[in-house]
């Protein structure tokens, strides 16, 4: 398996670090260019930058810090400081985005009427909460355009997800329904330093053991923001060139994983299971329930 690793870019919260890994892949032309937006193509709309983690999360996990300053830093490899530079919100930033997509759809209808009051405390605080299918559906938006927003904000790195992908999103305002999505819970805090907002990026190439033996690009992005993590694995068959279920793949966790993840997208359910239950099995799925009290 081969696995490739790039920038790594961290912010800082006065006493704290978050840090971002852009996926090290052959460069390629970059969307940013006047006129063009990676969400809706060729455009007369003025060419912004957007943030990929919105100023309201910055305002959010101010109060964390002894003074006003995100520091972010890139690394290389994971482990030398590449660059770092400080702004009073978490700096990423990526120019691609027409002024319409950046402040009217994302900024104003889904972010800022949706998804603001949806987790702002879930971010800020690590709030409890129960969510219903929908919202699970907007947070699963959420982070998926997060995935794809990265992907420009390092200029001249070959992109993963596709033009045709990326208005599809658009076009639906939902998730690729190959795509999963998990969220965790996150201690940002921990050991006294104030972790403001990661991001890794990962291309993972391997062969399937069974079955036509495809070879498979993974893509996975692991992203948070204060107690909130999400994790977006899209998996491209590389002979076709298209997206494949990413719950083909499969990947054993960890156990803290395992108890740490929860799947959120997508919402439809694969049928039927890989196994069928014998009878044996179908007497111990109902008497395990028994063993509860044991």
């Amino acid at each position: 398996m081969e696995l490739w690793f790039g920038v790594v870019v961290a912010v800082v919260l006065a006493s704290g670090v978050a840090w971002w890994v852009a996926s090290k892949r052959k460069a390629g032309p970059s969307p940013a260019k006047k006129n063009y937006c990676i969400f809706c193509g060729p455009t007369n709309n003025k060419i912004t930058k957007e943030h990929v983690w919105p100023v309201w999360i910055s305002e959010l996990l101010k109060p964390f810090m002894d003074g006003n300053t995100f520091t972010t830093q890139r690394f290389k490899d994971g482990k030398t400081v590449e660059k770092q530079w400080d702004a009073s919100e978490i700096n990423i930033q990526a120019k691609a985005l027409c002024d319409y997509c950046n402040n009217v759809w994302l900024g104003q209808e889904f972010e800022g009427a949706i998804i603001k009051p949806l987790l702002s405390d879930v971010i800020a605080q690590g709030t409890a909460t129960t969510f219903t299918a929908e919202q699970l559906g907007f947070i699963a938006a959420w982070a998926y355009k997060m995935a794809l927003v990265l992907e420009f904000a390092t200029p001249g790195k070959e992109v993963f997800f596709t033009e045709a992908e990326r208005f599809a999103f658009r076009k639906t305002r939902t998730s690729h329904p190959f795509v999963s999505i998990r969220l965790a819970k996150y201690d940002f805090s921990e050991n006294g330093q104030f972790r403001a907002g990661h991001s890794y990026n990962a291309v993972h190439t391997m062969t399937e053991g069974f079955g036509s033996f495809r070879t498979l690009d993974l893509k996975v992005t692991t992203m948070t923001a204060g107690y909130f993590v999400m994790q977006v694995i899209a998996v491209r068959d590389k002979a076709t060139g298209e997206l494949v279920d990413a719950r083909e793949v499969e990947v054993e966790l960890s156990p803290q994983a395992a108890a740490s993840l929860v799947q959120i997208w997508p919402p439809t359910v694969k049928w039927p299971p890989r196994l069928s239950l014998k009878l044996a099995d179908l007497l111990a799925l109902t008497e395990m329930w028994g063993k509860a009290n044991e």
